[in-house]
């Protein structure tokens, strides 16, 4: 049997929603009233008059919901659920503040990894840098060596025997003599200068060394010829070293870092509007993870060239770090990519979609 229109029920013996409604539409007129939100006297009305009262007829329940949607529509984007979420308990942090917090720390500690990454990456590139422009030099060093060698001991012509002449030859044999000595000299200093640089590739490449073995497996005090192989090995292991940390390790945690950016200014206009709820903290869990694949996924696909786009130009990290704070970015760049192989100029889901 229906309940008579004029008959009062309690606030849940009919619809199990209505209490929890009529709690929500007392929050969002409490923030309407304080952010100065143009309301009906009707909508006020009502809904003052549905919180003081445990029992509503029917036609006061259908009061209600008309002006609880009115309500609703006048302070969007602003819901009960999100003024909860901003509200701070009594020594309890709200969840929007332990959500700012959260990711303010995890961008702080991304971004000191991502210079201590990228301190370490500098100093193995100046290093191996500096090193080959040493070998370069050393090598030339020792080819003028050669060719003065040879030609050290060639003598004048016989016309030449006057004493003019013998005086010539006493001069270019001390030039020769002169230069030789200055180009052993540089020699010495280029070859110590390179162990040197050697020290500082072997002190560097530590860690990939150990796991590597690299360490122990020749003995520069038995051989100079284990000496050879040991810097050889060092060279290797820190050009491989520098090849991950720059198409692997640098631009996922650049792609980490652009996530978080985004997620605090996402999180920064979400505060402003009163826009926060529960589960905007789910999309930022999945936000960080597609922006950090985004991150080492667009080194894969793009080649930055000089005089190409002027997106595509920048250097591999800086495109990680949009990827990451834009993971959009990434999916132009597959669009583009695809459209490449097959030649359609197919619409992206997202355009699809609004079709």
């Amino acid at each position: 049997m229906m309940p008579d229109a004029s008959s009062p029920t309690t606030l849940q013996a009919v619809n199990p929603e209505l209490k929890s409604a009529v709690a929500e539409a007392q929050l969002l007129l409490a923030f309407a009233s304080r952010n100065g939100k143009s309301l009906t006297e009707e909508t006020v009305n009502i809904v003052v008059k549905s919180g003081m009262q445990s029992e509503l007829t029917e036609a006061e329940e259908t009061a209600f919901w008309r002006h609880f949607a009115l309500l609703t529509a006048a302070v969007a984007p602003v819901s009960a659920e999100s003024v909860q979420a901003m509200a701070s308990l009594a020594g309890q942090k709200s969840p929007v503040q332990k959500t700012v917090q959260r990711y303010t720390v995890t961008a702080i500690l991304a971004l000191a990894v991502l210079v201590m990454l990228q301190a370490y990456w500098a100093i193995g590139a100046f290093v191996i840098s500096d090193m080959k422009s040493t070998q370069a030099q050393l090598s030339e060093v020792e080819m003028r060596i050669l060719a003065g060698g040879k030609t050290t001991g060639d003598s004048l012509e016989p016309g030449l025997a006057h004493e003019g002449a013998q005086e010539s030859r006493r001069s270019r044999r001390q030039s020769t003599a002169s230069e030789s000595m200055e180009l052993k000299t540089k020699k010495e200093n280029l070859e110590i200068y390179l162990d040197a640089n050697y020290h500082w590739l072997k002190l560097w490449s530590r860690i990939p060394n150990t796991i590597l073995g690299i360490d122990t497996m020749y003995d520069p005090d038995n051989s100079p010829e284990d000496a050879i192989k040991e810097n050889i090995a060092y060279l290797q292991s820190a050009t491989v070293t520098m090849d991950i940390l720059q198409k692997y390790l640098l631009p996922l945690v650049y792609g980490f870092l652009g996530a978080c950016v985004y997620i605090l200014r996402n999180l920064s206009s979400k505060i402003k509007a009163y826009a926060f709820i529960n589960a905007s903290i789910i999309n930022f869990h999945i936000r960080l993870c597609l922006g950090t694949l985004g991150g080492i996924a667009i080194v894969w696909f793009v080649s930055p060239e000089k005089g190409a786009d002027p997106i595509l130009s920048l250097s591999p990290l800086a495109l990680a770090f949009l990827a990451g704070y834009s993971v959009e970015l990434l999916f132009t760049v597959m669009d583009t990519v695809i459209n490449a192989f097959t030649g359609d100029n197919a619409s992206s889901p997202r355009e699809e979609k609004k079709g």
